[in-house]
């Protein structure tokens, strides 16, 4: 059985591989956006992606796999790849 808890720091660990807190924290912003939209509503969240500026690799591969989560309806996923806190 999982706690919670557990789950929690694996997701979190998972996130981290791609992105580290740093990262994370100036991308706030635009995910407390993107939190807000419907998966159906992709083009507004390709928008919001888009405002990003590309400032390092993993940045661009956290963008990609938030699309391909998104266009997947991978809620799971897209949950994961919009929390780390």
């Amino acid at each position: 059985v999982h706690s919670y808890t557990h789950e929690h720091e694996l997701l979190h660990s998972e996130v981290e591989e791609i992105i580290n807190f740093d990262e994370f924290e100036m991308l706030k912003p635009y995910i407390e956006d993107i939190r807000h939209l419907p998966l159906y509503q992709f083009g507004e969240i390709e928008r919001v992606l888009s405002e990003i500026d590309k400032t390092s690799n993993s940045i661009e591969l956290w963008k990609e796999q938030l699309k391909q989560a998104a266009l997947n309806w991978d809620k799971k996923r897209y949950a994961e790849l919009l929390n780390m806190d």
